[in-house]
């Protein structure tokens, strides 16, 4: 498959990273949302390949389906996805964009669920994990993780978050 760089990108939305100073802050204003972390996004969180950003800062962000990167078949993997995504110029984005975005998604759709296109990070078992958000039909958000296995395949409606700029730190 062919892919074409994009000259002007639709940003989907900005957030801000940076604006707690630990772990245990950022946790604690998901749960003030009455959202939910789960076991494995926790897990994640406080491990110390987790980086939080020192000092505030806005990233811009898109959403992109399966099917928006020119992919046709059922089935498409995680790695195809991937490589067609940096083709067009979208970067991974920082980890702390996972938690960030569950926070700061405030008008997230039922039912909707995304991934976050970042650098894995490891679980206790050693699997390399994503983070995932979904919203579910009573509202409450939750932040979970995906197991990152490049051959691992995907639906066309499947999406993911990218960032950007080029200038943010992973």
């Amino acid at each position: 498959m062919e892919v074409k760089e994009i000259k002007s990108v639709r940003i989907w939305k900005n957030i801000k990273i940076g604006t707690f100073v630990d772990v245990n802050e950022l946790k604690e204003a998901i749960y003030r949302m009455k959202d939910f972390i789960s076991m494995g996004a926790k897990e994640l969180m406080y491990s110390p390949d987790f980086k939080m950003s020192k000092d505030e800062c806005e990233i811009r962000l898109i959403k992109k389906s399966v099917k928006d990167f020119g992919f046709r078949k059922v089935g498409t993997s995680l790695n195809e996805i991937l490589k067609a995504a940096e083709a067009m110029g979208y970067k991974l984005c920082p980890a702390e964009a996972g938690p960030q975005l569950r926070w700061q998604y405030i008008d997230q759709l039922s039912g909707e669920k995304i991934h976050m296109a970042m650098k894995p990070i490891e679980n206790s078992a050693g699997i390399p994990c994503l983070f995932s958000l979904l919203r579910y039909g009573d509202g409450e958000g939750l932040l979970h993780t995906l197991s990152f296995d490049p051959e691992k395949l995907f639906k066309l409606d499947a999406c993911f978050v990218f960032c950007v700029d080029e200038n943010v730190e992973l």
